[in-house]
């Protein structure tokens, strides 16, 4: 498993999933203050979307089969869905 710095700054985050043409909601951010930000996401057959939090850079959301997904919780750390979350949403030690 990859082991990760820091969460990603707000400007860093949109820019990571504009790269990998994933979108990124932040209504909630921009209009009333929430810590929040909408990632809209897609890694092969799945999509989903998760909450990722501003301030300490945990995320949770669901697939849009229902597999829900948290970034305190292993259960899907060897999937390639979580670890393309994981990487847009963390900066990789040493980079």
């Amino acid at each position: 498993m990859k082991k990760y710095s820091r969460h990603r700054s707000l400007k860093e985050l949109r820019a990571e999933c504009k790269r990998r043409g994933w979108k990124i909601n932040d209504d909630r951010y921009q209009n009333f203050g929430s810590d929040f930000v909408t990632i809209i996401f897609r890694c092969g057959r799945v999509t989903g979307q998760v909450l990722f939090s501003t301030v300490n850079g945990g995320f949770f959301g669901k697939t849009r089969s229902g597999v829900e997904v948290n970034s305190d919780v292993t259960t899907h750390e060897q999937t390639p869905f979580f670890r393309a979350l994981l990487s847009c949403c963390y900066v990789e030690e040493g980079a």
